[in-house]
């Protein structure tokens, strides 16, 4: 199983604002090992202090780490995620990541695709949806941007006429969307009201699209093995 539902992330020790671990990554400048995550969840991202870091609890461990400091967003491409690195090399294996568990690459959001999820708010409720729309133009807001407009996938009930259903919850943002293969797909940033059905629709960002934003790639198995 994906281990994103046994670690949450924070800043600082502000537990009221936190959001789901999501993909972890290489820098593709430094071969840093780290993750990526939304970056709504910082109260204020550092513009002058680049050495912010952010509290990672782990479920397995019972245990808060302060392990992963702060390097970049995409904000500026209307991009709602963010990168840090891990701050000692045993965070991975402390968080419960092992080579078995993590996903096994990256794919492409399709119309009608089933995805899975296992945020931290939602903790593996009603994770199943499908993908209804690829290119979906929401209004985000979070106080560290204000409002953004921002562009992504929505995500919908498998099954017909689903109404008065909640799919994603407060502090799934981060998490990953995979598919059947154990791919990654898409990060989660945000719930969207569906006036019709007065669903709750998770919004995502394919996951390569985040990727390239950061300037970040994947860690493979082999990659977690060798931490």
């Amino acid at each position: 199983m994906y281990s994103s539902l046994k670690a949450s992330i924070f800043p600082g020790n502000l537990l009221k604002r936190t959001g789901s671990l999501g993909a972890f990554v290489k820098d593709n400048l430094t071969n840093d090992a780290g993750a990526v995550y939304s970056a709504h969840i910082h109260l204020d991202l550092p513009s002058e202090n680049p050495t912010t870091t952010l509290s990672t609890y782990s479920e397995i461990t019972d245990t808060i780490f302060e392990s992963i400091l702060y390097k970049r967003h995409s904000l500026l491409n209307q991009i709602d995620a963010a990168f840090g690195v891990f701050q000692i090399n045993n965070t991975p294996i402390e968080l419960g990541l092992r080579s078995n568990n993590i996903l096994r690459g990256v794919a492409e959001p399709n119309v009608g695709n089933t995805l899975f999820m296992q945020g931290i708010g939602s903790c593996g409720r009603l994770r199943k949806t499908k993908v209804v729309d690829l290119y979906k133009e929401v209004e985000l807001s979070a106080s560290i941007y204000g409002s953004m407009k921002s562009t992504g996938v929505l995500l919908g009930p498998t099954e017909p006429d689903t109404k008065n259903t909640i799919f994603c919850s407060p502090g799934d943002s981060g998490a990953i969307w995979y598919n059947e293969s154990f791919e990654a797909v898409g990060m989660h940033v945000a719930g969207h009201r569906c006036d019709k059905t007065n669903n709750i629709l998770p919004f995502m960002y394919p996951i390569t699209k985040v990727l390239e934003a950061l300037d970040v790639t994947m860690l493979t198995p082999q990659d977690v093995a060798n931490l």
